[in-house]
């Protein structure tokens, strides 16, 4: 049946109500704000602990024999009130017991109080002496560190986590948290779940144990030594000079791309498990992957 000339008009004007609903939809927030300041003495073989959630962690090193915490709780809502109140159930802490300096953050509720109806945020700004070692934990939210020397262990859960120049030993564990990383040194050890990777420029150890990610690896320096354990995983291999380093290989249901030029030895196992092994038997850096299910590509850019 042809539409006739009252279909068409309807159809009009409910297109123009549908276009309309934002305008009419669109609600101010009300955005309340705390900040705090806090200077900590730190002493030689002292640590920093950070326990967070919903929170934004910025980490930087200087000069002084100090930890300088800047932190902004900001709680937002369409009525001023609700976002009044639910600031005041926001709370932080610092103290310091033994070796270690604690600063965490938590919702405090006085009898028949109800959990926040605001959205919260805690935003850190932190600059800790440059060989003093750091532990975070943040859920829900991101974390940054940036020229860090000394140890650094982050174990957070829905929180993206960025390092630049960062050297040391590092631990790195994340359940749905992307990692992006560049000018990193060192030792490092990551641990992912549903998580991504991607590393830009680092010399050391790399340990990698992953699942579900996509895993992007680029700019190695000539001494850096992987062992990448990957499953269900989508890796990609950046290297100028397939040469300066030795490949062992092991992968199943696996799609696997590699330059014209590397030519791998091949075997299999029992386990219909395939091993290929390029530029064996000298002292170059080693670069060993174990991938199951998923997807190799190496690369020379």
């Amino acid at each position: 049946m042809r539409p006739t000339k009252y279909h068409i008009m309807t159809l009009l004007l409910l297109a123009q109500f549908l276009a309309c609903i934002p305008l009419f939809a669109q609600v101010k927030v009300q955005v309340v704000s705390q900040e705090i300041s806090k200077s900590i003495d730190w002493q030689p073989g002292m640590s920093l602990w950070i326990n967070a959630e919903h929170a934004e962690i910025h980490c930087t090193s200087h000069k002084a024999n100090t930890v300088v915490m800047n932190l902004t709780i900001t709680s937002k809502h369409e009525v001023k009130s609700t976002a009044e109140s639910d600031i005041k159930k926001m709370k932080w802490l610092n103290e310091t017991k033994g070796s270690k300096i604690f600063i965490r953050n938590y919702i405090e509720l006085a009898k028949n109080e109800t959990q926040p109806e605001s959205a919260i945020k805690f935003i850190y700004h932190i600059q800790v002496p440059e060989n003093c070692p750091v532990n975070i934990q943040n859920y829900f939210g991101k974390i940054m560190a940036t020229n860090l020397h000394s140890t650094l262990q982050i174990n957070s859960e829905f929180s993206m986590i960025d390092l630049k120049d960062v050297s040391g030993g590092k631990k790195l564990t994340t359940l749905y948290g992307n990692i992006t990383a560049s000018s990193i040194k060192g030792e490092t050890t990551i641990e992912s779940n549903r998580s991504d990777i991607d590393l830009v420029g680092f010399e050391g150890k790399l340990k990698i144990n992953a699942t579900l990610a996509q895993i992007r690896l680029s700019e190695m320096k000539p001494l850096s030594n992987i062992d990448l354990v990957a499953e269900k995983s989508e890796v990609y291999i950046k290297v100028h000079d397939l040469n300066r380093f030795a490949w062992q290989i092991e992968y199943f249901n696996c799609e696997v791309n590699i330059p014209e030029n590397m030519k791998p030895e091949y075997s299999w196992n029992k386990k219909k498990e395939i091993k290929a092994v390029f530029n064996p038997g000298n002292n170059d850096p080693l670069i060993n992957i174990n991938l199951n299910t998923g997807s190799l590509n190496i690369e020379q850019p």
